[in-house]
């Protein structure tokens, strides 16, 4: 009778916003950001009682587009069937079943490997070579640059991309798209690993690599 219990308060929604298979998703503020093969990134906004919203103190963060225009939360250069902005864009997805509204992110050429979202930003790395960073205010690209990386992690200046070869993991400003820092892989022999994925804390990283390291 428990069991029953717990299922029945267990909600269940299905999303399909990609068309290929789903590479990396995260819960991110609301939403569900999920990354495809299909070369898109869906910003899907949850039920409140699925995925709370954190407090917001800072009064001067930039309102998404469905905060900022319930009934067409999108700007018109970006709805369906209008033309995007430069070479990454936001237009509106299909509905899903139990979901809020949504946003699809376009600009990638090739499967994306990996996303992370931090505050109102989103960064992204694909097979097409490049990372790149999204707002999550108005889906528009912010930075782009060909680095070849199959996960990422940014804060509010940094984006950390993990690849591979003798210096795998690389820190960037993605304000301004300069280098900051490697990490050489002094423990590497044969051939070179992939960084599979990867965690920052404060000034420690954890990665993991393809030679089951």
């Amino acid at each position: 009778a428990q069991d029953e219990a717990e299922r029945s308060t267990c909600a269940e929604s299905t999303l399909r916003p990609h068309t290929e298979s789903v590479m990396a998703l995260q819960l991110h503020r609301g939403l569900l950001i999920s990354a495809s093969a299909d070369q898109t990134i869906s910003l899907s906004e949850l039920p409140s009682d699925d995925e709370p919203q954190r407090p917001r103190s800072d009064s001067s963060r930039e309102q998404r587009p469905w905060e900022a225009s319930p009934a067409d939360y999108l700007p018109p250069a970006n709805r369906m069937g209008g033309s995007g902005g430069g070479s990454g864009s936001g237009s509106r997805g299909s509905a899903a079943d139990g979901a809020g509204r949504s946003m699809i992110l376009s600009g990638h050429t090739d499967q994306i490997f990996g996303i992370h979202a931090y505050d109102e930003h989103l960064a992204s790395c694909s097979a097409d070579g490049t990372v790149r960073i999204w707002s999550l205010s108005d889906g528009q690209q912010k930075r782009r640059w060909r680095w070849p990386a199959y996960c990422v992690q940014c804060d509010e200046r940094r984006c950390l991309t993990g690849g591979e070869g003798q210096e795998p993991i690389q820190l960037y400003d993605w304000r301004t798209g300069d280098p900051r820092a490697a990490l050489h892989d002094t423990g590497a022999s044969g051939p070179a690993s992939i960084c599979t994925g990867m965690h920052r804390r404060g000034t420690t990283v954890a990665a993991a690599n393809s030679d089951r390291s």
